[in-house]
């Protein structure tokens, strides 16, 4: 008779991601595979990614109307994803002259939806856990324009009650939206950081903008409760948002009315910096990888557990330990607190075995 034993392996804080590479310098088609449709996007990361140990700030993109469906080409037709096909990737430029490139995620939600915190959560779940992606939580920024600003005035809201990991929008840039932000609804913008743009004569979402800004301006007077409003009122109609994402146009004098910031020869992405915050909570938890599961026929009853892909983005894993979570009760873990180690003695039956990482932050 043959005896075979199946061995899995499971490790906190990880999930598997096939298909993707991390290609900087270029936006690349990703998605989320959840029921019943799946979410697409845009994702760029900047050129010197990959040479690089450094953490990114990330911009969260969402479009308008036009540019929503299951073609995730069409959102290459304008705002931050033609900007930067175009060969023109945003940055900023601090005060001592060093830049920042940020990563992009462009999403692109289904015909005739809004963009909702639960699908932000699980893009959160996936730049994380499975593209193990080196985020500045502390430097999270949302950006959209037309029905897109209307989404990302939804986005804003629904993080400043934070997300499913914690994580907060800094800042936000909120371009030619179709939504007024009503007196009643300024009690979410406690602490809030928006750009408003708005063209003159734009048929399309009329005075809304002006209207948002004015009752925002009033419910939270000159910087009350940490807020930051500005609004650049430009010429032109329900259009022109690429030359704002161009990361060479700064804002002249003449062209908007400013509260707090003033950001007078600025670009939104030096604005948008100016928001980033560095706290411990932008600490990311160390990435345990068990590695894939096996199986063996005794008589082999041994099997090597390795943990050695195991990571951690922003500290240094300090300590490893495995653990038997079910199955017999016949084996012996002959370093359980390696990243490599060797189980024998094995008998008949389904082993699953853990992995946990502890890093230097404890």
């Amino acid at each position: 008779m043959v005896r075979r034993l199946l061995i899995f392996f499971f490790a906190f804080l990880y999930f598997s991601h096939s298909g993707w590479a991390q290609v900087a310098g270029q936006q690349v088609p990703v998605s989320v595979p959840i029921i019943p449709t799946p979410l697409n996007a845009l994702l760029y990361l900047p050129w010197d990614y990959n040479i690089t140990s450094k953490k990114y700030p990330l911009i969260i993109e969402t479009p308008g109307d036009g540019e929503k469906g299951s073609d995730v080409n069409k959102l290459l037709n304008n705002g931050l994803p033609d900007v930067i096909e175009q060969g023109h990737p945003p940055y900023s430029v601090s005060s001592s002259g060093d830049t920042t490139w940020f990563i992009v995620l462009s999403v692109q939600p289904a015909s005739g939806s809004d963009f909702t915190g639960y699908e932000m959560n699980e893009w959160w779940s996936t730049l994380i856990n499975s593209y193990h992606l080196r985020i500045d939580t502390g430097a999270v920024f949302a950006a959209g324009y037309s029905a897109g600003g209307n989404d990302g005035q939804g986005l804003y809201t629904f993080s400043n009650g934070g997300f499913s990991n914690g994580w907060h929008i800094r800042a936000f840039i909120d371009m030619s939206p179709g939504v007024i932000i009503y007196p009643g609804g300024t009690s979410q913008y406690a602490d809030s950081k928006i750009w408003f743009f708005h063209g003159k004569t734009d048929p399309v979402t009329l005075d809304h903008v002006v209207t948002s800004y004015n009752d925002l301006s009033s419910a939270y007077p000159a910087g009350q409760s940490g807020t930051d409003f500005n609004l650049t009122y430009y010429n032109g109609g329900h259009g022109g948002w690429n030359t704002f994402y161009t990361p060479t146009w700064k804002l002249s004098i003449d062209s908007t009315r400013f509260t707090v910031s003033k950001p007078v020869g600025k670009s939104i992405y030096d604005w948008l910096m100016q928001h980033a915050i560095t706290t411990s909570s932008t600490k990311q938890p160390p990435i345990a990888n068990a590695g894939g599961n096996q199986a063996i026929t005794l008589p082999v009853d041994s099997v090597m557990l390795d943990g050695s892909a195991s990571f951690d983005s922003s500290g240094t894993i300090v300590s490893y330990k495995w653990s038997l979570q079910s199955g017999p009760s016949i084996y012996t873990i002959v370093n359980a607190d390696s990243a490599k180690t060797e189980v024998k003695g094995l008998d008949t039956g389904t082993y699953i075995f853990t992995l946990t990482v502890t890093d230097d932050s404890g």
